[in-house]
Order: C-alpha cells, then sequence, then structure tokens
C-alpha cells in the first residue's frame, strides 16, 4: 500500500479481507477459532461501514481515533472516509487535558458517527 496515498490505505484492509474470503483462507481462520484484531483505524471511520461484510469475522478493533480526533478540535464528516483530511496524524497524547467540555462533547458525538455505522444486530450481539 502506498503510504502517501490515502484512498490505498483507505481501502487496503477492506481488499486484504476480501481476498482471505474469496480464498476460502478467511473460513479457515474463523474455523480453527483464531482472531482477527485491526490495530487503529487508517484514514477515517467509514472504514467501518466499508469492511461491514466481514464484521462477522472482526474480533477486536480498537482505535483512539473519535476521541483524539475530538480532543484536537477534529469532528467525523460526510466524506467518503469520514475525515476529509484523513487520519489525525498528531501523536496521541495519554496525558492531554481534557478539561475542555467543547472537546470532549466533539470526542462524544465521533464516537456516536461509529456506533451508528454498525449494524443493529452487530451492535446488538458483540457489543
Amino acid at each position: 500500500v502506498e503510504k502517501d496515498n490515502k484512498l490505498q490505505r483507505f481501502m487496503s484492509r477492506w481488499k486484504f479481507m476480501r481476498e482471505l474470503h474469496e480464498r476460502g483462507i478467511l473460513d479457515a481462520i474463523k474455523g480453527n477459532n483464531k482472531k482477527i484484531h485491526f490495530l487503529g483505524m487508517v484514514d477515517g471511520p467509514n472504514e467501518c461501514s466499508l469492511v461491514e461484510e466481514y464484521l462477522w469475522a472482526i474480533d477486536s478493533w480498537d482505535s483512539s481515533a473519535a476521541v483524539w480526533a475530538g480532543m484536537c478540535g477534529i469532528g467525523f464528516d460526510n466524506s467518503p472516509t469520514g475525515l476529509i483530511d484523513g487520519k489525525n496524524e498528531i501523536e496521541v497524547d495519554f496525558d492531554h487535558d481534557s478539561g475542555d467540555i467543547a472537546s470532549i462533547a466533539l470526542a462524544m458525538k465521533n464516537i456516536k458517527f461509529i456506533d451508528d455505522q454498525l449494524p443493529g444486530e452487530y451492535y446488538d450481539n458483540y457489543l
């Protein structure tokens, strides 16, 4: 994947999951009780809906994107990726002073943005 081409990055995990599924590898992975973890989010929260057909196979997915974007004053949007400028490249500061109510509200709005992308049955069964 070209690291400086955000569209390539955004589509990469969907493409990878599709390849695994088409080759029967994804079913073999799950059939052998192996776990699939997505580390972080690439260039926007709409990646969740992009890989929706494979959510059944993803056991865990962690990301600080919603909270950290909010703390940096960045809200998810209606662009194709959900982040018009792509991934927030500011390194996460785990000691960040989160006393700003507006930033906290924006982070909560970003979290809801991601939650709203999950199909009801996924949300009900796995969260």
